[in-house]
């Protein structure tokens, strides 16, 4: 009986080592991959001039930074336990790797901070673009996109700050920081949450009130793809959300084998859901390039169906023409 125990948590370790040494690295790099590929395309096809491409750049480039410093993060943490126990280096026990994990996660945060802002600035010029498109047509530019990202990462940097001074004293062995590391953990996650699910369904529901009921099927798919996006991102931070309350020091402590099991969860449905994001703006791309191709071939058709419609020089229907002019 004990042995049949010990099989399945070695084979639930070696689930989880694979999970986190091959498999997040791996659907890491297809979505940073995927976001780079993104930006390099709107910038080949000359769409950066066009507010809503400009800020699916600017929203690919934070979603990118952020796959970068959270791999980077996720490999620090699991050099901590390949080193030491899981509760050793989540619990605060201030070894050299938990220091390291704590430093790796200042641009980790700031990162994510910034792609979830992107988002919602996203949302709000896709709002501003489809309920308001006078306004958007005189006055949102590409280059007021690139200076509200400039203020969405400025404010990244300042809110972020907070964080930054808590890491930096777990890292100094502040035992009032180490004790508490815990509820820091729970309230920025939870902050990022907040900051998010509440402004995109406020836009959401905005929008479906105020829209327009003509609307091309090329502005229905942004619509789609927009609120695809953002909810995506929500479902995505969910399991991240739920290791943080169950590491929450008034919590009944869990086992390391569910500790790491969530880890690696909240790991794979982060990368998951930035891997998704670039293929929600191809899959806009291939819908858009198949629209123009069919307005092309129907102009086309049209054009040869009213040029064989003109009547040739010298016949009497050329002539009658003539006279009725």
């Amino acid at each position: 009986m004990f042995n049949g125990s010990n099989n399945s948590t070695d084979d639930l370790h070696c689930t989880d080592e694979l999970a986190r040494l091959i498999l997040c690295p791996l659907i890491a790099g297809v979505a940073l991959l995927g976001n780079v590929l993104a930006v390099l395309s709107i910038r080949v096809r000359d769409k950066f001039r066009i507010p809503t491409y400009a800020a699916i750049s600017c929203l690919a480039v934070s979603d990118s930074l952020a796959v970068i410093f959270r791999l980077a993060r996720a490999l620090t943490c699991r050099i901590c336990v390949l080193y030491y126990d899981t509760r050793t280096c989540l619990s605060g026990k201030h070894t050299l790797y938990d220091k390291f994990g704590a430093i790796a996660s200042i641009p980790s945060f700031i990162s994510i901070h910034s792609s979830f802002c992107h988002l919602v600035l996203f949302s709000v010029i896709r709002y501003i673009i489809v309920v308001h498109p006078m306004f958007a047509h005189r006055y949102l530019t590409s280059g007021k996109v690139l200076r509200y990202s400039g203020l969405a990462w400025i404010v990244t940097f300042v809110i972020s700050s907070a964080y930054v001074y808590c890491c930096v004293q777990f890292y100094l062995e502040n035992e009032w920081f180490i004790k508490r590391f815990g509820y820091i953990d729970l309230v920025s996650v939870f902050y990022l949450f907040l900051i998010t699910l509440p402004p995109l369904l406020v836009l959401h529901v905005a929008k479906k009130k105020s829209i327009p009921s003509t609307l091309t099927e090329q502005v229905k798919k942004m619509n789609l793809m927009t609120v695809s996006i953002s909810v995506i991102t929500v479902v995505s931070l969910l399991p991240t959300i739920i290791l943080a309350t169950l590491l929450f020091p008034d919590v009944d402590p869990i086992t390391e084998d569910q500790v790491e099991t969530f880890m690696t969860v909240a790991q794979l449905t982060f990368f998951l859901g930035h891997m998704m994001h670039p293929v929600l703006y191809f899959w806009i791309h291939v819908v858009q390039k198949k629209r123009q191709n069919l307005r092309h071939h129907q102009t086309t058709h049209s054009d040869i169906h009213r040029e064989s419609a003109i009547p040739m020089c010298g016949s009497s229907q050329y002539k009658t023409s003539l006279i009725i002019r």
